[in-house]
């Protein structure tokens, strides 16, 4: 192909081959990088996780971490969701345990598919403790401990998807009208 000696363009090829579904493509790009960074290694992972290739983005995690290339916040939110996907709650806890490792443990992005994973499996205490530990603005804290205690509570009661759903809906809703009187300084 000529053009994957460049570092940016061989990303942007094996994005746009993500997209278009041709993995193989995606693959044999990323393949011919002279040098794979943090952002191939993502980009390729994030190819084989949107198209459902959920164990190969595992795999590739782990050589991505066996050629000692640095883990972002990026490719810790990736893994965690593929773990979400593959109901590998021992892999989770294993990145989440990497999060930590490599300093990202204060990573919004990181945590937010932390606190996904662990709520969708009904471990509201684990989704809790990461979610305590999140830094962000006092109102967003008030209210997501508020929808935290609502979607537990709704798990354990039973509630079918669709009514959390629409509570996350009035709570994101809540949220970002809070938000505007808080930009506004109005709060």
């Amino acid at each position: 192909m000529g053009v994957s000696h460049d570092i940016f363009v061989s990303c942007a090829l094996i994005d746009m081959y993500n997209k278009c579904g041709s993995i193989k493509d995606s693959q044999r790009v990323f393949d011919e990088m002279p040098e794979k960074t943090t952002v191939g290694w993502n980009t390729i992972i994030a190819g084989y996780a949107l198209h459902g290739y959920n164990e190969e983005a595992l795999d590739l995690n782990y050589e991505m971490q066996d050629a000692a290339i640095k883990i972002d916040h990026f490719t810790f939110s990736m893994i965690v969701r593929v773990c979400t996907r593959l109901a590998s709650l021992e892999h989770a806890k294993q990145a989440h345990a990497g999060l930590i490792r490599h300093g990202l443990n204060l990573d919004i992005v990181a945590n937010t598919a932390l606190v996904d994973l662990y709520s969708k499996w009904g471990r509201i205490d684990d989704a809790r403790n990461v979610f305590d530990k999140m830094p962000h603005p006092p109102w967003f804290h008030f209210r997501g401990l508020q929808m935290l205690s609502l979607v537990g509570s709704k798990i354990t009661d039973g509630a079918d998807e669709v009514d959390i759903h629409v509570h996350t809906t009035c709570y994101l809703r809540n949220g970002c009208h809070l938000s505007s009187q808080v930009w506004n300084g109005e709060n």
